[in-house]
């Protein structure tokens, strides 16, 4: 039954993103500033509801609270499922700042979507062109008070545990000057793991924490966060040592 569902699902969802796309492409040909924004914020809330939806997945979210006003942030999740790219749109802060990796460029439809959305791709093989992508991420969260959202993982998990923190999203922290807000995903893998497209209905539990000030230190506020994740997540034997 699942994997019939799961079918259907992605067979529905194929046509929605690349309407959601053309709609988006449009919106960005025709308006800018808040009506852009605002055309991003639809079609996120629209792709997680409807996908979230057809797979019969549900949420419990907390602490929308520190994430309902616009600000300079950096939103950092743990990433173990392919559901978490519905979570990361269920989420959706005022003015996100979309950041992906120059894959996704190919990925139709969902690179029409990306694309018409704004997204900045991150080439990581080529040092000079990702050097500017992210000097561009970070004017974006400096200057207008976006919300870039990103996994410090850098990847999924295999297993289900969470994996090291790269320091990427903690010196973006440190050069626009942006609290970082924590965000723990309970649930994704053990719905539908790395490697599947099979999605099993059930229950998945978002915990937004209260923001951190903007990092002064990346490699030890990396290790510092990956630590409290740890703990949030019931994984505290893996825990290391602070400097």
């Amino acid at each position: 039954m699942s994997t019939l569902r799961s079918v259907l699902a992605w067979a529905l969802l194929l046509p929605l993103v690349a309407g959601l796309g053309i709609f988006l492409v449009l919106a960005a040909g025709l308006s800018l500033g808040r009506a852009r924004n605002w055309a991003v914020h639809l079609a996120m809330l629209v792709f997680a509801r409807a996908g979230l939806a057809l797979f019969g997945v549900r949420t419990e979210v907390s602490g929308w609270e520190h994430i309902a006003h616009r600000r300079a942030r950096i939103l950092v999740l743990n990433h173990s499922s392919i559901l978490d790219l519905f979570l990361f749109s269920l989420l959706n802060p005022p003015a996100p700042c979309l950041v992906g990796k120059a894959e996704l460029r190919w990925a139709f439809p969902l690179n029409i979507a990306l694309w018409g959305a704004g997204m900045i791709f991150l080439k990581r093989g080529d040092h000079a062109r990702a050097v500017a992508s992210l000097q561009r991420v970070v004017d974006e969260i400096r200057d207008q008070s976006r919300t870039a959202m990103i996994s410090p993982e850098g990847t999924r998990s295999v297993d289900g545990h969470l994996g090291p923190f790269k320091h990427g999203p903690f010196h973006l922290s440190q050069q626009a000057s942006a609290e970082i807000l924590p965000v723990v995903i309970r649930g994704a893998w053990a719905l539908c793991p790395p490697g599947n497209i099979v999605v099993q209905p059930g229950t998945i539990t978002i915990e937004i924490k209260p923001p951190l000030p903007p990092s002064t230190d990346p490699p030890a506020d990396a290790q510092a966060l990956r630590n409290r994740y740890l703990e949030w997540l019931g994984e505290r034997d893996q825990a290391a040592p602070l400097a």
